[in-house]
């Protein structure tokens, strides 16, 4: 069985006017949920805890989130959640916490892309594209 290519064929995708969730996920859904879950990550000041993350993929399940949306608990974690980390734009960062017994904790948190003022020169090359999608997911978490 061939394997369709996860990322969506960016061969006249418009950088400037698309969404960062469009370019990384082929499906219209799949887009969706992650644009849940970006905007339900940015309420909560851009860090959640793996419970919080728990309860958001049970609201999400249970159209909850947004009215009339739907998206299977094992669909977000195995899909939105795994391609975000395994992307490198959300960690599992360390968490001080002096109120646990355990002091520390793990909490998602969106990575801030390190990238130059202006994209690489050349005409659409992959290093390009991709400069244009970490600023999209940079300025996903810079807008109030």
């Amino acid at each position: 069985m061939k394997r369709l290519n996860s990322l969506k064929p960016l061969i006249g995708f418009d950088f400037e006017e698309g969404d960062f969730c469009e370019v990384v996920f082929s499906h219209r859904k799949t887009a969706m949920a992650c644009r849940c879950f970006i905007e339900w990550l940015k309420s909560k000041g851009d860090s959640a805890s793996r419970g919080e993350v728990s309860s958001f993929s049970r609201s999400l399940a249970n159209g909850a989130i947004r009215e009339g949306f739907r998206y299977r608990r094992e669909n977000f974690y195995r899909t939105v959640l795994r391609r975000l980390l395994d992307l490198g734009f959300l960690s599992l960062q360390p968490h001080f916490d002096p109120k646990r017994k355990s002091k520390v904790s793990y909490r998602y948190a969106p990575v801030r892309q390190p990238i130059p003022k202006k994209p690489p020169l050349g005409g659409e090359t992959f290093w390009r594209k991709t400069w244009f999608l970490c600023k999209k997911w940079n300025q996903q978490f810079e807008e109030g």
